[in-house]
């Protein structure tokens, strides 16, 4: 049963020892392939009485459930069967834990068997003090909707999920007719479905909130987990979201904003601040994910400093800054050591790429088949890639314009080479440049030279040919 006033109902799980029935919330549902909730949990072992995905289950090969959902609708095997959890004990959907790890994550490595919590070692990774022992079924929390509850005209749980009433992804459902009334208008008890049914919630999954009025409503909703949370066109003033403690995706995007201080309580798991003319400083977002999916910095003429963006040490896909005329600091950066791919457009200002020097793996590649990508720069040094070791999915493609008469440091690209690794595979480096020297210490040894090309004027013909063995004085074989 969900708690009318706490953000995490914690509930028991009767239902795991058999203390409640067993009934299929839509009967005779199947997916797009004609499979029903029987081929899911007894033919194949695709479903958890949880809801989470079973061992049999393989997403290299199937994706996700949602895949085989049937054109128009919206409801998969774990919100229909009662084998795979519908209707039973559910995971609080939106829980991450302070690495950004979900419930399913936790099943899967069996991190709370038999629906026994593991004490103090989960509260370590709490979120406002929710662990997983809160928030997951298989470890002892999440939420089970009132068995005994029905509302003022009769209807249970089960109806309002049928009807889609309420929607899964938070608020009214597309089944609600508005003549009704509003949903709380049939509490029984001072209990509406909202308090009830852990189908329903009042808190949308995705919000986006156009102006300061948008703002103030959602605030006063008072809802502590979102989905995707943005602000964009008039809303100027996110201090009144201070309540808000996760948001999986934060979107600043072609707003007013001018400070992210609403944020301070919140821990992020996807940073995409875009277009916000009038904010000069990133700082005031309280944490994120040790693993966050994207990291998207762009058109913000006023930020000259990545100071104050809370660290996180993994970026799971893309990695970019894009058109930030005035941004010479990225130190903030420090504790970066893995993304997906990387990009850099149009960073004038900024000479060198400090920050990145625990960078150490880039796993994959943009359309362009890039797993690096800096141009319309005047960088001069690439010494913080000095850390890289490992497989580069895609090639690299760097871009200098340093100021004349500078000179280029490429110290740092002995991080994409074989020097230092014998793991280490690289398709291909791109400089582009002005004519410009570079520094008599160009560490790029003979046997990965053929992974190298120049354009704009630079050669290696301006450059000493140096023994593979010692790099020349200037180098260090291991940056």
């Amino acid at each position: 049963m969900r708690a009318g006033s706490g953000w995490w109902a914690v509930a028991t799980i009767a239902w795991l020892r058999g203390g409640d029935a067993c009934t299929d919330l839509i009967p005779g549902w199947q997916d797009k392939d004609g499979r029903d909730c029987n081929h899911y949990r007894n033919t194949k072992k695709w479903c958890t009485p949880t809801g989470a995905y079973d061992h049999e289950w393989d997403p290299e090969f199937r994706s996700f459930f949602a895949d085989y959902l049937l054109p128009n609708e919206t409801l998969t095997a774990v919100d229909v069967c009662c084998s795979c959890g519908a209707g039973l004990c559910k995971d609080e959907k939106l829980w991450l834990d302070s690495r950004g790890w979900s419930c399913d994550q936790y099943y899967q490595e069996g991190w709370c068997p038999s629906g026994i919590p593991a004490g103090e070692s989960l509260q370590a990774y709490a979120v406002d003090n929710v662990s997983a022992a809160e928030a997951c079924c298989q470890c002892g929390g999440g939420c089970q909707s009132s068995s005994t509850w029905v509302d003022s005209r009769g209807n249970n749980c089960s109806a309002y999920y049928r009807q889609q009433w309420c929607a899964w992804s938070g608020g009214v459902g597309p089944g609600w007719d508005s003549s009704w009334g509003a949903i709380e208008d049939y509490a029984v008890g001072g209990q509406s479905a909202w308090d009830a049914c852990c189908e329903c919630s009042r808190c949308k999954d995705d919000v986006i909130l156009y102006d300061q009025d948008e703002v103030a409503a959602w605030a006063a909703q008072d809802c502590r987990v979102v989905r995707k949370l943005r602000l964009t066109n008039l809303a100027d003033d996110p201090s009144a979201l201070s309540h808000v403690r996760s948001i999986h995706i934060l979107e600043v995007i072609q707003s007013q904003v001018t400070s992210l201080a609403g944020f301070a309580n919140a821990i992020v798991g996807d940073i995409r601040i875009l277009g916000n003319f009038l904010l000069a400083s990133l700082e005031g977002i309280g944490g994120a994910y040790d693993t966050i999916m994207n990291f998207l910095i762009a058109n913000m003429p006023l930020v000259t400093s990545f100071y104050g963006l809370p660290r996180f040490r993994k970026v799971f896909r893309l990695w970019r800054i894009l058109a930030m005329p005035a941004l010479v600091d990225i130190a903030a950066m420090g504790n970066l050591e893995e993304v997906g791919w990387m990009d850099g457009y149009e960073i004038e200002a900024m000479k060198s790429l400090h920050g990145l020097e625990r960078l150490h793996t880039i796993r994959t590649r943009s359309f362009l088949q890039r797993s690096v990508l800096f141009t319309q720069n005047r960088l001069e040094s690439l010494d913080a890639f000095g850390g890289l070791r490992g497989t580069i999915a895609g090639t690299v493609h760097m871009e200098f314009s340093p100021t004349v008469n500078g000179r280029m440091s490429a110290q740092g690209f002995l991080g994409f080479t074989t020097a230092c690794s014998s793991f280490c595979f690289l398709k291909g480096v791109t400089l582009v440049a002005i004519p410009a020297p570079l520094e008599d210490s160009y560490c790029f040894p003979d046997e990965d030279r053929l992974a190298l090309s120049f354009k704009g004027g630079i050669s290696l013909s301006g450059a000493p040919q140096l023994d593979p063995a010692s790099f020349g004085s200037g180098c260090t074989r291991c940056a």
